[in-house]
């Protein structure tokens, strides 16, 4: 009898990558003005395992992960979670359009998401801080992390190829 939901040290490895995303993108760089246009690794994890292997990094791992984010880097409390909640249910929902597809179908559906993140962000930040943003940093990010989604995917692909398709316990 096969048990295709039991626990596999495995399966953390995700978490842990979303955990280091987090971290990443709160390391100081000392480059004056990087900081508001810094790559949102977060970003390309949520985006990437919610359509390749959901049940690695569920809901309630995105909201707190992105809480930490919120809290670390001094943005709007809750901002990201709302955010890559609805990026997760967003590509719960276009699966299909990827999955067995190329790497640039998925990066191209990427930069989608990643332009939406940076659509939603500006109105939300700019009633948060009180003031209109300037919404060309939010651009800049959000360009700066397509740019660099498929070196993050790559390694991904590795990982997902490692932890295997399914990690059933035979019982």
């Amino acid at each position: 009898m096969v048990q295709s939901r039991k626990y596999h040290p495995r399966r953390a490895l995700v978490s842990l990558l979303g955990l280091a995303a987090v971290l990443l993108g709160a390391v100081p760089l000392g480059i004056e003005g990087f900081a508001p246009v810094a790559p949102d690794w977060l970003l390309m994890i949520v985006f990437y395992w919610s359509i390749y292997r959901p049940e690695l990094l569920p809901a309630p791992v995105i909201f707190l992960l992105a809480l930490l984010s919120d809290a670390i880097g001094g943005g709007p409390p809750g901002m990201s979670a709302i955010l890559l909640l609805l990026v997760r249910l967003a590509c719960l929902s276009q699966r299909r359009a990827f999955v067995g597809k190329s790497l640039l179908v998925t990066w191209f559906g990427f930069a989608a998401v990643a332009l939406g993140v940076a659509v939603f962000s500006w109105p939300l930040a700019s009633v948060y801080y009180e003031t209109l943003i300037d919404p060309h940093a939010l651009l800049v990010r959000a360009a700066l992390t397509v740019v660099l989604f498929p070196l993050l995917a790559w390694p991904m692909v590795a990982l997902q190829s490692w932890i295997g398709v399914d990690v059933a316990v035979e019982t």
